[in-house]
């Protein structure tokens, strides 16, 4: 079965081909190759990983032509895990239709009997079922259209404020994923504002500091990241590392970026970096030595 839905000028229509035998195989994707001429766009869920490669194995072995070359291909499976994982964990087609789009299907059947159903159907032609198989399909296909405009509304700006404060977060990552920064910038910061919990709250701060570094505006992103190291119940090595290398760089306060890499080495739980913080801490003495000469013993004294 193939399920095919497009927007046209009297609304959105879904056409099904359902193969009747396995002989029907070559009419079914020749009408397919009709169906889709023209196409410039196609939307599906998990299409990239399963229904395209199959369908154009199929085109390939009968020897009909693959109808959607070039085609730009939006496979939504990934954006939507990138926006609703977070919060949802399972994004399948089912879930998202329930929780995002407020969608409750009644009598549904089943995905893991369409199979059964199906192969039942083709050895003894008792066509029991197959109508459900035909109505789960046809909702699969308008409830991929609807996600797809939730998706454009999301981007457009039109349904930012019906996201879930994680699922903004999650959106802001994605943006600027896509190198949208300043639409990751804004969507990050209106989550901080709504409210995260805890642990999205320190890596919404992280990413809110680092656009900050990003811009040079410095001053501010200490702000951030000496915050999160005295709210922080857990040792945030990233944030001490860009307090270190601010206050040696940047403030050229040697003594506080010192204080940083003693700290960091004490509570370091990564054995793994534990070379690059004593080798920052033995840079930073070293200029404080020669910064300050008469210190310089009790320095080294204390690195023995």
């Amino acid at each position: 079965l193939v399920g095919v839905g497009r927007w046209s000028s009297s609304g959105f229509t879904v056409e099904q081909y359902l193969l009747r035998d396995y002989h029907e195989e070559r009419a079914m994707l020749l009408g397919l190759q009709d169906s889709l001429a023209g196409t410039q766009a196609l939307v599906t869920f998990n299409g990239k990983a399963f229904d395209i490669p199959l369908l154009q194995s199929r085109f390939v072995l009968t020897r009909q032509r693959w109808p959607l070359a070039g085609v730009v291909h939006l496979d939504l499976l990934h954006p939507a895990r990138r926006i609703w994982k977070l919060r949802l964990g399972n994004c399948c087609l089912a879930n998202l239709e329930s929780h995002i789009l407020g969608i409750e299907r009644e009598d549904d059947i089943p995905g893991h009997l369409i199979p059964q159903v199906y192969f039942r159907y083709v050895r003894t032609r008792n066509p029991q079922g197959i109508g459900n198989i035909l109505s789960h399909n046809r909702q699969d296909i308008e409830t991929l259209a609807r996600l797809a405009l939730r998706m454009g509304e999301i981007f457009s700006g039109q349904a930012v404020e019906e996201l879930a404060p994680v699922d903004l977060f999650s959106a802001g990552r994605y943006a600027h994923a896509l190198g949208e920064r300043e639409l990751a910038t804004r969507w990050n910061e209106g989550a901080l504002l709504r409210g995260l919990p805890k642990d999205h709250e320190v890596e919404a701060k992280k990413a809110k500091a680092a656009r900050l570094k990003e811009q040079k505006k410095y001053s501010e992103a200490v702000e951030l990241w000496q915050d999160l190291s005295l709210r922080s119940e857990a040792f945030l090595e990233d944030v001490e590392e860009e307090l270190a290398i601010y206050y040696e760089h940047r403030k050229g306060d040697l003594e506080e970026a010192l204080s940083l890499s003693e700290r960091a080495l004490a509570q370091l739980q990564n054995r793994a970096t534990l070379k690059k913080w004593e080798h920052r801490r033995a840079r930073v003495a070293m200029k404080l030595a020669r910064r300050k000469p008469a210190v310089a013993g009790l320095l080294f004294h204390g690195q023995s």
